[in-house]
């Protein structure tokens, strides 16, 4: 009997994919638990159309990021946190942080897996971050100073 999977089963198939199985499992046990369906013509088309809405908005998101990679490069982002005299940092500026400034600051949406930064920034100065993504490879520049509030 081939069916389409609604969830993910392991082992045995992922959502959305077409496979044929024993008729009895599918019957007995697959499709009472609600893990498939039987692939009828009319499921195989609602598969076909949630399957291309999701490309659709895969390449969406693609290019979106690609366009904020390319506005992230463009200028510094300056940071402030509080650091002692020495110009050491009180707490580390992660991977997080640094998302959270471009989103809130430059409205620019990057994932945080793209950001490549080895360990967190603990001091005072300017660094190069690599940002990546697919392949593509941007330097975005990052400005530390000390915040001046007490």
């Amino acid at each position: 009997m081939k069916v389409i999977f609604v969830k993910d089963v392991p082992k045995m198939g992922r959502r959305l994919e077409v496979k044929d199985m024993p008729d009895g499992y599918a019957r007995n046990f697959l499709i009472p638990k609600g893990l498939v369906v039987v692939a009828t013509p009319t499921e195989l088309a609602k598969r076909d159309r949630e399957v291309q809405s999701h490309e659709d908005a895969k390449r969406l998101v693609d290019s979106l990021v690609e366009s904020h990679f390319k506005k992230a490069a463009d200028e510094t982002l300056v940071l402030k946190a509080q650091a002692n005299e020495e110009g050491h940092l009180f707490s580390g500026i992660t991977t997080k942080i640094i998302c959270d400034h471009l989103e809130t600051d430059r409205h620019v949406i990057i994932p945080e897996k793209a950001i490549k930064l080895d360990h967190p920034i603990k001091s005072i100065g300017a660094y190069e971050i690599e940002l990546t993504y697919k392949d593509k490879k941007r330097t975005l520049h990052v400005l530390v100073e000390a915040d001046k509030k007490k």
